[in-house]
């Protein structure tokens, strides 16, 4: 199963409004790509089901410590990515003081289509999944706060998404 399958095969009918939120999802894709039990569903348990800023790269740190992906610099040509953008970067002084840092992030997958290029693939609460073309220097100019990128792969055969 590639993960445009994975994307395919995610009915957007069926999930609640938590489900929809954009970690939620990429998380659910994740998943059924490398073909995981359900029963593990906790593998991604380090995967902050919504991000913070005490931990804002936990999606892409959690691809990586279970051996779904690797953390990159820059999305690679012909493959597929965990992304994790942050438009703001929250309040330190309120994540210090122990209260909801108010960042603005986002969680999507993304396939280099060139550089330039790719296939922004996500979903946010209330609209549900999409899946669009977009330019990287357009993701980059709205995630001003911080991008983090890994490539996938899966763990059984290394085979790409």
């Amino acid at each position: 199963m590639t993960l445009l399958d994975a994307i395919t095969l995610h009915d957007p009918t069926v999930t609640t409004s938590a489900q929809r939120q954009c970690c939620c999802y990429a998380q659910a894709v994740i998943e059924r790509w490398a073909m995981l039990p359900p029963a593990t569903g906790s593998l991604l348990a380090m995967w902050r089901i919504f991000p913070e800023l005490e931990n804002p790269w936990s999606p892409v740190e959690a691809v990586q410590a279970v051996g779904l992906g690797e953390q990159v610099a820059a999305p690679i040509v012909g493959r597929w990515h965990l992304v994790q953008g942050w438009r703001t970067a929250g309040d330190p002084e309120r994540v210090a003081r122990g209260e909801t840092p108010q960042g603005t992030g986002h969680t999507f997958l993304w396939r280099a289509s060139s550089a330039e290029w790719g296939r922004q693939c996500d979903s946010a609460d209330p609209r549900g999944p999409d899946n669009s073309s977009r330019r990287w220097a357009d993701v980059v100019a709205e995630f001003r706060g911080g991008l983090a990128i890994a490539v996938l792969r899966r763990p059984r055969d290394g085979s790409e998404g």
